[in-house]
């Protein structure tokens, strides 16, 4: 996967987790938006003269699957699913890791559109496929966006137990993926205060808080995310004066950041 593509997903991962409570200034959409915009053009130039450049399915499914993250990006959803779906017909054999980057991906596009069941049985696949492939990244990985579905379906004994799975897996790793284990921490705090365990949930937010400022910038997503979770936790046990701080810390960092990586 390219570095745009991880951003991508990195960020849609947390924009949901986040519940869409803040918007980023419009200068800063619009510089978002031109990026986007250049980056689908070259890609489509690519995919117009892979047959000069004896291109493989490979290569042509994986720029399919960026062409579908940036199509999200620019919030437009229906030509973000047939990306996905001419992506998952070119990867489709053999069975890669890149097959089920794209699975994931079209999973996390229906999240987003609210299709959920259908979000948990793509991300089911594509668990099965890390799991065929002994990928055990791409397993951690899934547990926690596979949590963060189930977090949304109300399911919340299930979605501490995927999540759990994926971040317990994710830490044994020598170079894991800092911001999805972020992720995981927070979808596994709100999956615990939703059970009435807010205590064990504040926890899990105080971690994931640590790490997003340790590893990130000070208004880095991870951080805004995490100080959400933070405050929801805080709240629900009670210490609204901490809450509330929390929460307007992240407001702050919201207000103040100039763009929204």
């Amino acid at each position: 996967m390219t570095s745009g593509s991880r951003s991508c997903v990195r960020n849609w991962v947390l924009y949901v987790l986040m519940a869409a409570v803040f918007a980023a200034p419009a200068w800063t959409q619009m510089e978002f938006d031109a990026m986007l915009r250049d980056r689908i053009a070259v890609n489509l130039h690519r995919i117009e003269t892979a047959g000069e450049r004896h291109a493989t399915e490979g290569e042509l499914g994986r720029l399919w699957v960026q062409m579908a993250y940036d199509y999200q990006g620019e919030g437009d959803m229906q030509r973000s699913e047939e990306a996905y779906a001419r992506a998952l017909a070119l990867l489709r054999r053999p069975v890669s890791r890149d097959y089920g980057v794209a699975l994931d991906g079209l999973g996390m596009l229906y999240l987003v559109t609210g299709r959920l069941r259908e979000s948990e049985r793509l991300r089911r696949e594509a668990l099965a496929v890390y799991q065929g492939l002994h990928d055990e990244a791409g397993e951690a990985t899934i547990h926690i966006n596979l949590g963060i579905n189930l977090l949304h379906l109300h399911r919340f004994k299930e979605a501490e137990r995927e999540t759990s799975v994926g971040v317990r897996e994710m830490e044994v790793q020598t170079e894991r993926d800092e911001n999805q284990l972020i992720a995981g921490l927070i979808a596994s705090s709100y999956a615990k205060c939703f059970q009435n365990r807010c205590e064990e949930a504040l926890v899990e937010a105080d971690r994931a808080l640590t790490l997003a400022r340790a590893k990130f910038a000070k208004d880095a997503i991870e951080v805004v995310v995490a100080l959400i979770a933070r405050g929801f936790d805080d709240w629900r046990t009670g210490a609204e004066a901490e809450g509330e701080r929390a929460m307007l810390e992240a407001i702050d960092l919201v207000r103040e950041k100039k763009d929204m990586s």
